[in-house]
This record gives C-alpha cells, structure tokens and sequence, in this order.
C-alpha cells in the first residue's frame, strides 16, 4: 500500500485491490488469455497494456460484463473517464444489478465532479442485497456529500462504511475530516489516532490529527504529528501541507 490515502473513491477490481479502498474478487468463469493478460496488466498498473489485452477479450466475449467492467478500470486509471463510464455502463447493460460495475461508474462521476450521477449510481450499487462489499459504496456517498458540503449525511455514510468494515482506514479517515467540518476537533483526533492504528504507515491521519491538535490550541502535540508526515512520504503532497503548518508555528 502506498503511504499516502489521498483518494476521492473506491474502485472495486475483478481480481486484486488496484485502487484504495478496493476489495479483490476472484473470477468465477473461464477467462480468456487476454483477459488474464489484461487483469494482470491492472495489477500491475500498467494501463496502456491493460487497455490493450482487455480490449480484445472484449471483442472474444462481448457478452461477459466483468471484462467490460475490468477494461472501465483500465480506462480510469489511464486517465480516460468517458471512456471508462462508456465500459462501466455496457458492464451494466449486460447485467443490471452488477454493482461492482455500479459502484465504479459512480466512483468516476464522483472524480469529475458530477455528484448528482455519482450519487445515483452508488445508490443503484447497494440495490443489490448480494453486493458483496456495500461499504465502497457508502464510502462513495460519503463523498459526494462531504464533497458538496453536506457534513452530517457525509458522516453518517461514512460511519455506515465503517460499521460495514472496521478496518476500512480511507473511510475512518474520513470520518475524521468530516467530524472536523463539523467544528469537533476532538472527535477528529480520536477518529484519526484509531486510523493510525489500522494503518500506521498511511500519512493522511497523521496530517489530519496534526491539524486537529491545533485546532484544540495543542500546538506541541501538532508539532509531532507533522513531524511524523515528513519522516513517512517526505517528497509527498501531505509533507509539504504539514511543512506549511510547522512554518506557521514557529
């Protein structure tokens, strides 16, 4: 796992966790060589190929929605959203309750900012009393609402994620920040030192704890967290967030 959790959604992969977040399911049916290609490319992350071999599986089984859904991943990890809901969307015109592939179209609406769909698709995700990990979904919603300001529907979602998966880190995270829009800065803490035990090497609780304590006027605790972000991803995004608190403390 990488050390930073800075995410907006959670992807659901037909093999391995690919994205944060993601729960793995092992295909049930035969795969044809490309689409074992193509899952292994994912896996990877190496999408140009992955795009490659699962768009030609896709042409071999045009009527199986995993490898439409597989190759909806490849598109959004390449960086092509239009594509990927294209792919999403035939996964789910092949079956109609696929709420892995639900959730993954909802998860790219969320990433550009299209809340109304993604909130709709998410939904259409946990229609289905056979999905398997519903708290991807709920993390979604938590974000579509957290997203648009919606801070106690935000929380409740993502307490549902939680309650689904206990050891859903991106969601406890969450659920932090959420806690802090709120104006309870102690909550935050206590939600974010619980992700620090979950996931010790994830810098996002660190940074969001530090913030917190500051919040609370404990400037030396803040110090230490910020300190701790550094030392873990010291060329990341959250290092030079929490250098710019350590610099308004001095």
């Amino acid at each position: 796992r990488q050390h930073a959790m800075r995410r907006r959604y959670a992807l659901i992969s037909v093999v391995v966790t690919l994205f944060v977040a993601a729960c793995a399911s092992a295909p049930e049916t035969r795969k044809n060589y490309n689409y074992d290609l193509g899952l292994s490319a994912l896996a990877a992350a190496d999408y140009i190929n992955a795009i490659a071999q699962l768009q030609e599986a896709a042409k071999a089984s045009p009527d199986d929605p995993e490898v439409w859904n597989a190759l909806g991943l490849a598109y959004f990890g390449r960086g092509l959203p239009d594509r990927a809901i294209q792919s999403f969307r035939k996964a789910i015109e092949l079956k109609s309750d696929y709420s892995e592939a639900w959730n993954n179209l909802g998860a790219v609406y969320l990433e550009l900012g299209q809340y109304e769909s993604a909130l709709s698709s998410c939904q259409k995700a946990l229609e289905n009393i056979l999905y398997a990990h519903p708290e991807n979904a709920w993390f979604n919603i938590g974000m579509v609402y957290f997203n648009t300001g919606k801070y106690k529907e935000a929380l409740d979602a993502f307490s549902r994620a939680v309650r689904i998966n206990p050891n859903f880190c991106d969601a406890r995270y969450q659920v932090g920040e959420t806690w802090l829009q709120l104006g309870d800065a102690e909550k935050a803490v206590q939600a974010q030192r619980t992700v620090i035990q979950l996931c010790p090497d994830a810098v996002d609780p660190y940074l969001g704890a530090g913030i917190a304590y500051l919040k609370l006027g404990k400037r030396k605790t803040a110090r230490q967290y910020f300190d701790k972000v550094i030392e873990l991803a010291p060329e990341s995004a959250q290092a030079n967030d929490a250098r710019r608190y350590l610099k308004l403390l001095r």
